[in-house]
This record gives structure tokens, sequence and C-alpha cells, in this order.
């Protein structure tokens, strides 16, 4: 995008391992903290689509990485694969989903939910209807 410079990756790392310090406080509390904080930027960044399904959101997720992280996940489906990213335990996925739902919310009329598999070191993308 002209006149806005890309983000410094290694900034946002050691962004994300300084919240991850704070062990006071939840992990997905933070992410969502951080969300709303960076929602305005990730928004003039990405060229944001309205979601029609899971999957179009799991891409709007890999733009997040791609853009903060210089990381590529993988996506199939529903599914955002993190297996390659610099950290992956139970503490920075949450972290991480906990942003994503605000940051996807953007995307989506209903509500979103970002659910994780540390087992599998993936986020499942869901779509919670009120139907």
């Amino acid at each position: 995008m002209p006149g806005i410079e890309k983000v410094d990756e290694s900034f946002c790392k050691v962004l994300l391992i300084e919240f991850l310090k704070q062990t006071d406080t939840h992990p997905r509390k933070i992410g969502s903290r951080l969300g709303t904080r960076l929602s305005d930027d990730f928004l003039a960044r990405t060229k944001l689509v309205k979601a029609d399904n899971a999957f179009e959101l799991a891409i709007e997720a890999k733009k997040f990485f791609e853009e903060y992280f210089n990381f590529s996940p993988k996506v199939i489906g529903e599914r955002v694969f993190m297996e390659n990213f610099f950290l992956y335990d139970q503490k920075t996925l949450e972290l991480l989903a906990g942003l994503l739902e605000v940051l996807l919310k953007f995307s989506c009329k209903d509500a979103v939910s970002v659910v994780v598999d540390e087992k599998e070191k993936l986020f499942i993308i869901n779509i919670l209807s009120n139907n």
C-alpha cells in the first residue's frame, strides 16, 4: 500500500514475547486487547473482504501473519496451521486467537470464534451464526 511502510516483523516478535511475559492476565484477554489496538492499522494495511465462510476468514488470518510477522501459514479449509511459527505453545496460540477474533469480526457479520488446537499447532476458525 503506497505511503504505509511494511511492519518490521522483529518488532512484532519482540512485542509478542513481552506480552506473553504478563502472566497475571489470561493470554486470550491480552490478545483481545492487542487486536483492538491493532485493528485500525490492520484495516488500513489490508483490503479486508467480507467473508461468507470460515475459509475466507482463514485467508484474512493468513494476511495478518504475512503483514506483521512475515510468516505465511498454510490454510486448509477453516484451519490455519502454525507449526513453523517462531512460537507456538498454548499461551502464544491463545493470545493470537484472542487477537484474531477481534480482527476477523470486521470481516464477518456474525460472531467469530477461533479455537486453538495445541497438539496440531493450528487455529480453527468458526462463524457463530445467530440462526
